[in-house]
């Protein structure tokens, strides 16, 4: 496995962390990875009255580099825009105050090799999903069939999900961090 997709796989697995800490302080999730022509915004949250747009980074304990560091000016311009196309999307939220956060995660090597393990355990039943898919679009013939295959990929997608447990991860919430 390359080191891009082990990025990938650390990059969703921090979004994932990120998202059930938040949601365990009373923050809303409102959309999940917006993009816009300037960029993404990985964590769109409602606080109580005000609109949490959230830049989620991590970076391994032997990093050079902090997460929060790698949050430059130039990302924080990109996201201040995409913020920008959310709220002329969305009128809703217009006159609604609004802040951007960062969410930083460090995390200790032994992430890296779980998320190996998490990769090829997907990457072994990326075949099976793809069976079950095409069964899918063959069990239109009855409901019982339909059900057997949803059942089938449920135990595939709940042995994928219960292998990370990870310990040890430093979590920085910074509110406020841009100066818009």
């Amino acid at each position: 496995m390359n080191a891009k997709t082990v990025q990938k796989f650390i990059g969703q697995w921090a979004e994932d962390y990120a998202l059930e800490y938040l949601q365990t302080q009373n923050l809303q999730l409102i959309q999940r990875n917006f993009y816009s022509r300037y960029g993404e915004i990985d964590l769109i949250m409602q606080d109580g009255n005000c609109l949490c747009f959230i830049e989620v980074r991590a970076r391994a304990e032997t990093s050079w580099t902090s997460a929060e560091e790698s949050v430059d000016l130039r990302k924080q311009e990109k996201t201040i825009q995409t913020a920008q196309c959310f709220l002329q999307k969305y009128a809703e939220f217009e006159h609604v105050d609004c802040r951007f956060d960062v969410f930083a995660l460090r995390y200790p090597e032994s992430v890296i090799e779980k998320i190996r393990r998490q990769a090829n355990i997907q990457n072994d039943h990326a075949d099976d999903k793809k069976l079950l898919q095409s069964d899918v679009q063959l069990a239109r013939l009855d409901k019982e069939s339909k059900q057997i295959i949803m059942a089938k990929n449920a135990v595939i997608d709940t042995t994928i999900d219960h292998e990370m447990n990870v310990e040890n991860v430093q979590v920085n919430w910074i509110q406020q961090a841009y100066l818009s």
